[in-house]
């Protein structure tokens, strides 16, 4: 069975539409002779009249029009294997504002192909659309949406949302809401990024409502970037609970009883939910919306061919689960999501275009070996230059009993006497100075151990430049020694009325006594001693060299690989430019083949009609 229906401004009355429907059975001639004799009736003259105008003047040419249509519907292989097809003609086009008639057709249906896909929210996908030649996919939503997600509410539209148990009040109904990131209008300069609210109505079955800045009537902070990024929110009204108006274009809650509780319910519910997935996903990114956005647009606003596509009503989309408390601010209940509670997210394999935090590579320092031991051994040598100093005043002198290192030079051969703290203040007291010893990288046969005193000075007088070098060991002449030396200088100086020992004797006595005090000792010499700590020194030094040069090996290293992870990363990308480039050449192939099949097809069907026509007149002139 064909019906053709007509929808004309000259139709229509005062009382009402007039959209007039006839049916036909299906015939070879397109339900042509059918359609005249319907027209042939006084009754239907205004049809008539219309089916005239479509034929440009003529109501044989409109008649043979219609026919074409219909042969076309039932016979073509377009739509001849199809059980149900609905066909919608549209004459005399007057669109947009391009000068020829064909370029305002093409104009339309370009923007038909883009806009009837937004308004149809559940087509299935086992629909076959077409306008023109080419099929409508009804994706539009899957396309744009990065984090496509469902999360179904449970609404009241008789009681307050706090008053209420959803899940065991009897009233409540399913309200399925939709949430993602438009990545298409993210990306148009021209297009604003807040978050924009849709609502769909299964009783209408279209778009019914759309707000570009739903934040405001969600209840939500409409100030600054808040909930933008190109954020959607989709109603849903599965169930068809939502009340309309008589044209069924808009929800008029204020026809329903009790609508202000029903919209109070809608309003809160959907705005603590678009609070919970935003919150969630701006968490990735540390609460950086400005990351946020950018992760957003790396998308693109090119469409993607995606394999098993399915419909909105059969897709499994990532969904949350989350508990709802509430408190009394201002004299009015607040709700809140309940944190003793944790949010779950469930992912949904339909889910696409997924919001992963970038894990951009921790830049690593070069290590430093920062050499402790000079700071300690500096310490260290203050630390025994003080013990062995006396401070009198502004002078540093050294007492009886003081360990006389080997970079001490003492320039006066008095030795002092027992007096006020081991001192006599009227003995000539030795005065002292400090000589660098060898540097690390010297060698240990060049220090030599200096001890010189030198009768010439009588002041008592000391100083102390410097402090004991790391490694060295102290030669000790203790107070009695030195007392007893000081004793047999005197006595002899009595006996003999001799001057005192001259220098050479003293020295060889304080190397003989210091040589007994070696020999007594059990510790070894001062040069194996030294020597010793010198050469540990050198290890400890050529091991850190060779950690600083292993060290900078490794930072080699982990430089050469970041950049050949950026290479492999540049790489990547322009593969899949490369395979994205390939598959919309593939499609525009494909889309090229179709319409060659309908032309091949178009025209076979052509040659067989003047085939029929050619044997009709040949048949009729053998008459």
């Amino acid at each position: 069975v064909i019906e053709l229906g007509l929808i004309a401004e000259s139709l229509q009355r005062e009382e009402g539409c007039c959209l007039p429907a006839f049916t036909f059975p299906i015939s070879n001639d397109g339900g042509k002779q059918d359609i005249t004799n319907l027209l042939s009736n006084p009754n239907k003259a205004e049809i008539a009249a219309c089916v005239t105008q479509y034929g440009n003047g003529s109501l044989e040419c409109g008649i043979d029009r219609l026919s074409k249509h219909f042969h076309e519907m039932c016979f073509r292989g377009t739509f001849g294997n199809d059980d149900n097809v609905f066909c919608l003609i549209l004459d005399r086009v007057d669109y947009g504002h391009l000068p020829t008639t064909e370029d305002k057709c093409f104009e339309l249906l370009k923007d038909l192909r883009m806009e009837i896909p937004r308004f149809y929210l559940h087509m299935s996908s086992t629909f076959d659309f077409r306008i023109g030649r080419g099929t409508v996919p009804f994706d539009y939503w899957q396309q744009r949406l990065v984090e496509l997600s469902s999360i179904t509410v449970l609404m009241n539209h008789s009681s307050y949302w706090h008053e209420y148990k959803p899940e065991s009040d009897p009233g409540a109904y399913k309200l399925r809401v939709l949430i993602g990131f438009d990545r298409f209008r993210i990306n148009n300069r021209e297009s604003g990024k807040e978050g924009s609210l849709y609502i769909y109505s299964r009783e209408s079955g279209r778009l019914i409502k759309c707000m570009p800045d739903g934040r405001g009537y969600l209840g939500l902070d409409n100030t600054g970037s808040m909930y933008c990024q190109g954020l959607t929110i989709i109603i849903d009204d599965i169930g068809g609970h939502l009340p309309l108006n008589p044209t069924k274009q808009a929800i008029a809650f204020a026809e329903q009883t009790n609508g202000a509780k029903h919209e109070e319910n809608l309003i809160t519910l959907v705005g603590i939910l678009v609070k919970t997935y935003f919150g969630h996903h701006i968490n990735k990114f540390k609460k950086s919306r400005t990351l946020l956005t950018q992760t957003i647009k790396e998308f693109g606003n090119d469409r993607v061919q995606i394999d098993n596509m399915k419909d909105i009503d059969s897709s499994e989309l990532t969904t949350f689960e989350y508990k709802t408390t509430s408190r009394v601010h201002s004299g009015r209940k607040k709700i809140l999501i309940d944190k003793k509670v944790a949010l779950k997210v469930k992912a949904g394999r339909d889910t696409r275009f997924l919001l992963i935090p970038p894990r951009r590579p921790i830049p690593i320092p070069p290590l430093q070996v920062v050499d402790t031991r000079r700071d300690d051994q500096n310490r260290s040598r203050k630390r025994r230059a003080d013990e062995m100093m006396i401070t009198t005043g502004r002078e540093r002198v050294a007492p009886p009993n003081a360990f006389i290192p080997n970079n001490v030079v003492v320039e006066n051969n008095s030795l002092p006497a027992a007096g006020m703290n081991g001192y006599n203040n009227t003995v000539p007291q030795p005065t002292a100075h400090f000589e660098p010893l060898a540097r690390p990288n010297m060698r240990a046969n060049n220090v030599q151990r200096q001890l010189v005193l030198n009768q010439s000075s009588t002041q008592p007088t000391a100083a102390s430049t410097g402090t004991s070098t790391r490694g060295k060991t102290l030669n000790h002449l203790n107070a009695m020694q030195r007392n007893t030396l000081q004793q047999q200088q005197l006595q002899q100086q009595q006996v003999t009325q001799q001057p005192i020992i001259q220098q050479p004797l003293l020295n060889n006595q304080l190397a003989g006594q210091s040589q007994q005090s070696s020999n007594t000792s059990d510790s070894p010499s001062i040069q194996d001693r030294y020597t010793a700590l010198l050469i540990l020194y050198r290890g400890q030094c050529q091991e850190n060299v060779a950690r600083k040069e292993e060290l900078r090996t490794m930072n080699a290293e982990i430089q050469e690989l970041q950049t050949e992870n950026e290479q492999l990363e540049d790489v990547a990308v322009a593969k899949n430019e490369e395979l994205q480039a390939k598959d919309a050449k593939i499609q525009e192939l494909t889309t090229e083949n179709d319409q060659l099949k309908d032309d091949v097809t178009a025209l076979k069907q052509q040659l067989i009609e003047i085939v029929q026509n050619r044997a009709e007149v040949e048949t009729s002139e053998m008459i």
